[in-house]
């Protein structure tokens, strides 16, 4: 449970970090679709603002053509130039309605129009009534028709280069809104992409963090193989049953002798079962309510119950009942060290065991044979040391621990 809750706590960041970069990625994203709506926009509105000026233009050198025409007419007395004018002439009407509609925004522009068409009308006015008095009573009489007209020529220009102007103005301003949106949006871009590039970074060593916590974790559940806490010599031998777990007590070493003496193989217990949960159950309550007592402490009955005192650093060899993988069950010696890394930390535990069936029968066959007398025993005029068939001392009676100075408890299962 504690491991998942390490790898949840380190998997919420990285998830919040990649939530984030979409987060960015759609801001990017809006933005890049909001730019090309607005480069739409001002595509259109230069267009449209280069038409105007391209129309006015038009407009200005049709009126010239058509004042070139009347004096063509007025030189000549040719009536074609007549016809050209009042051709170009039309042309310059047609051209308002355009006009108008183009500047329909533009209340300034839409007034100039008017001036300017009723300019138009006006030097048209003079066109005709010039030509008459011209065709009458000749050059001279027409003198002052011609000065007027200049001035309303002269207006008609003022009142094109106005607009003209005008539009000029508003194309570069669009020109320069233009120039600081496409900077803005290279700015925001550039930061957005910086933005990126550090909360890859980030993530990157997030997850970097994360698989280091978990080779860590890994080092911890196998320090025992990888840094040679046991020795071949005592995993590989038949006479020792060799169980090394985690922290938490999950078997994760099981060696041959743990295989004879239990009858499962290596694979049916690591990382699946613990100590506890072959040994018997009614000894580890017991063990859990002895140890309770004297330590002053509650301990659970369990697999903490068997490694309690070692957890604490005292050392602990116990009597134990093994139950094997058929059901059977036999007694066993259980030495119980705390298997810790460099910075003292517990990484798991090493219980190493053998089978005390033969002491026990032993002792069975020297009760029941009557070799041992209770006097013997209980006498101090008598040393009386009985030793297992390896050679190990199992009961050294009051006459050995005067003769000797040594207690039953400090030889017993200790020495031959």
């Amino acid at each position: 449970m504690t491991r998942k809750i390490e790898e949840a706590s380190m998997d919420r960041p990285v998830w919040i970090g990649f939530g984030i970069a979409f987060f960015v990625l759609v801001m990017v994203a809006g933005i890049s679709i909001n730019n090309v709506v607005q480069s739409n926009t001002s595509v259109e509105l230069l267009d449209h603002t280069h038409k105007v000026i391209s129309e006015l233009d038009d407009l200005r050198i049709k009126a010239a053509r058509a004042e070139n025409r009347q004096w063509a007419y007025l030189l000549t007395k040719d009536p074609k130039f007549l016809v050209e004018r009042d051709a170009l002439l039309q042309k310059v009407h047609e051209s308002f309605p355009s006009l108008f509609a183009l500047t329909k925004d533009n209340n300034a522009q839409q007034k100039r129009l008017l001036e300017l068409q009723s300019a138009i009308d006006q030097r048209s006015a003079i066109f005709t009534n010039s030509q008459l008095i011209f065709d009458t009573q000749g050059f001279k009489a027409t003198q002052t028709l011609f000065d007027a007209g200049q001035e309303s020529s002269n207006l008609i220009r003022t009142i094109i280069r106005q607009a003209e102007q005008e539009e000029q103005g508003l194309l570069t301003a669009r020109k320069e809104r233009e120039f600081i949106r496409i900077k803005t949006l290279a700015v925001i871009t550039v930061v957005l992409l910086a933005f990126l590039l550090l909360l890859a970074t980030w993530i990157r060593k997030a997850i970097r963090d994360r698989l280091a916590v978990k080779q860590e974790w890994f080092d911890r559940q196998t320090p025992l193989l990888q840094k040679g806490a046991l020795q071949d010599a005592i995993f590989n031998s038949a006479n020792f049953s060799s169980i090394a777990t985690d922290a938490k007590g999950v078997i994760q070493i099981f060696n041959v002798g743990a295989e004879r003496m239990l009858g499962y193989t290596a694979a049916e217990v690591m990382n699946k079962i613990t100590p506890a949960d072959i040994s018997d159950p009614q000894e580890v309550i017991a063990r859990a309510a002895a140890l309770s007592l004297e330590l002053d402490t509650p301990i659970t009955p369990g697999f903490e119950a068997l490694v309690f005192k070692a957890s604490r650093g005292i050392e602990d060899i116990y009597e134990l009942s093994y139950i094997r993988k058929d059901g059977s069950r036999f007694p066993a010696v259980v030495s119980v060290t705390a298997l810790r890394d460099a910075q003292d930390n517990i990484i798991g535990y090493l219980l190493i065991g053998t089978d005390n069936t033969a002491r026990k029968q032993a002792e069975e066959a020297l009760l029941k044979a009557g070799a041992l007398q209770s006097a013997i025993f209980n006498s101090a005029n008598f040393s009386s040391i009985a030793t297992d068939a390896k050679g190990v001392i199992q009961i050294f009676n009051v006459g050995a621990e005067r003769m000797l100075g040594y207690t039953a408890a400090e030889v017993m299962n200790k020495i031959t």
